[in-house]
């Protein structure tokens, strides 16, 4: 169990990480910072 619990972590840092890169990703942020005058959107 101890061992899925970790691929399932791999896969999900692995994820995270592709949609930090992608350019719709940056782009969703951009509008996010635009929107709330560069707050960190949800976690105002």
């Amino acid at each position: 169990m101890h061992s899925t619990i970790e691929q399932w972590v791999d896969d999900l840092v692995a994820s995270v990480d592709d949609a930090q890169a992608s350019e719709e990703f940056q782009e969703w942020l951009d509008d996010e910072s635009a929107e709330t005058g560069g707050e960190c959107g949800p976690l105002r």
